[in-house]
């Protein structure tokens, strides 16, 4: 399947709300004191895209997911990198990963970096892909991991 990576547009918020909640409203319960609330997704979402850049992901125009990312510290950061469940498992992540990779080495960062919930079975995926473990977070419920990106 074709992906078209597209700079996110306003109108397009109440889609990744919708997915945001669907996809890690019970982690954010368990792990995030106050647990999920659109407001608090709002606030976040729009914090990181002030300061960073998101993208929607589509399939045949039908937007299927979307990235959230930052730069810090020379890394680019995959603040939230979401794909609709009936998406999910049909082996998508390498042409995300190659974007991302692109990315990576248009704005001359050293890797990309992202958290993920220890009991969150997309961890399994971010090592298949080169992430490697570099900390942790959330009172050790949360994972950090790295892939250093060699500049082509």
């Amino acid at each position: 399947m074709d992906i078209d990576f597209d700079k996110f547009k306003e109108g397009e918020y109440e889609f990744i709300r919708e997915i945001s909640k669907d996809n890690m409203k019970g982690y954010i319960d368990r792990y995030i004191e106050g647990g999920w609330t659109a407001e608090a997704n709002q606030k976040n979402f729009y914090e990181k895209l002030n300061v960073g850049r998101a993208y929607t992901l589509r399939i045949k125009g039908k937007i299927i997911g979307y990235l959230l990312l930052t730069v810090v510290d020379n890394y680019l950061c995959i603040n939230d990198i979401q794909i609709a469940k009936e998406f999910q498992g049909k082996g998508l992540s390498k042409t995300i990963f190659l974007f991302l990779e692109k990315l990576v080495n248009d704005l001359n960062c050293s890797g990309m970096e992202l958290t993920v919930f220890n009991d969150n079975p997309a961890i399994k995926l971010y090592i298949r892909n080169g992430f490697e473990v570099v900390g942790s977070r959330f009172n050790g419920n949360a994972t950090v991991m790295r892939k250093e990106v060699l500049i082509k």
